[in-house]
């Protein structure tokens, strides 16, 4: 039997493995994410790549209180949520995670 292949949040320097996000469908949006992960649109992108809820402002999710209650065991996106990054530098960002482990 294979191992299992833990999922990884695709920006650099953030490994999360929790609330991860599938890229969006939709081109445009799906354009947009992929800039903010590598700063620039590749052609060819993996259909397994995640995002984790850490790199989305908190009215990013439908259920943001639910989730912090314990009423929910994943957060959900809304749909708009293709311009809600946080723009932050990717080097803070790999203190941030750091901090949260």
């Amino acid at each position: 039997m294979a191992p299992k292949i833990t999922r990884r949040c695709a920006v650099p320097n953030c490994r999360q493995t929790q609330s991860l996000h599938n890229l969006p469908s939709d081109p445009n949006i799906r354009k947009e994410w992929i800039s903010f992960i590598f700063n620039e649109v590749l052609d060819h992108i993996s259909k397994r790549l995640v995002v984790c809820s850490l790199h989305f402002t908190p009215d990013s999710f439908t259920n943001k209180a639910q989730f912090d209650a314990g009423f929910s065991e994943r957060l959900k996106l809304k749909d708009d949520s293709e311009s809600v990054f946080k723009r932050q530098q990717k080097t803070s960002l790999s203190a941030e995670v750091k901090s949260s482990s």
